[in-house]
């Protein structure tokens, strides 16, 4: 689990990078730079903390839906305030790997402890 968090944490903070530079662009609107900023720190949240239990890796799988549910607001604004296609199929793109990333997260959430094995986690 602790591999996933590491890649949320760097996947939150290349989002935040996009927001930015999607915002600098012509054209870029302030409304989905902050939709996208937004869904990044709720992608970034569980990161710091330890996920040993089940309950604590349900909450990083459901950091990383809302934060692909966030993004596919951003592509919504975006389409609304006439973004560029091509800036829209990036933010589509980061949803991709943000649903990877749930996918990946939600497949490891019923994984105990194996004794004697430190830090290895078995499926049950």
């Amino acid at each position: 689990m602790s591999k996933i968090r590491l890649c949320a944490a760097l996947w939150a903070m290349t989002t935040i990078i996009l927001s930015f530079l999607l915002f600098l662009l012509p054209g870029g609107s302030a409304i989905v730079s902050a939709a996208l900023t937004l869904s990044a720190l709720v992608l970034a949240a569980p990161a710091p903390f330890l996920a040993k239990t089940r309950a604590t890796r349900i909450r990083v799988a459901l950091a990383a839906v809302i934060y692909v549910i966030g993004l596919g607001g951003a592509i919504v604004l975006g389409y609304l305030a006439e973004m560029q296609l091509m800036a829209l199929g990036l933010i589509g793109l980061f949803a991709l790997v943000g649903l990877g990333l749930a996918g990946w997260a939600w497949t490891t959430r019923n994984r105990r402890p194996k004794p004697g094995w430190a830090g290895y986690y078995d499926p049950q």
